[in-house]
């Protein structure tokens, strides 16, 4: 064991930034979207979020970010129909990731009750 050895480099982190990519699946839309959101730019955060519900309906997760961006904008009735969908396509995801399902549940309510 050698005590006097130089301790090694940190690994760099590599940070994407999602606003820069053009994005090729609803996925990409969604993390673009919600990079555009943490920027607090609402427009193109709706836009990409709009194109991932579009290209998959069924998409959760890009549904709530949708109610998070829109609720943002001060869009209640937006935001309330896009919570809505949320907890809908919840009820058929549960059997998937219960644990995930409940949480995400959770957010879904407390976002609709603060409208």
């Amino acid at each position: 064991m050698n005590l006097f050895r130089k301790t090694p480099p940190k690994p760099t982190i590599q940070k994407t930034d999602w606003t820069q990519r053009t994005p090729q699946t609803p996925e990409d839309y969604l993390n673009r979207g919600m990079a555009f959101y943490a920027r607090k730019q609402y427009a193109q955060a709706e836009e990409d979020l709009r194109r991932a519900v579009a290209e998959r309906p069924d998409f959760v997760d890009a549904w709530y970010s949708l109610g998070l961006v829109l609720k943002a904008q001060g869009r209640k009735d937006d935001a309330r129909t896009a919570f809505e969908k949320t907890l809908g396509l919840l009820e058929d995801t549960r059997s998937k990731d219960k644990v995930r399902a409940s949480m995400l549940e959770r957010l879904t309510r407390a976002h609709l009750e603060s409208l």
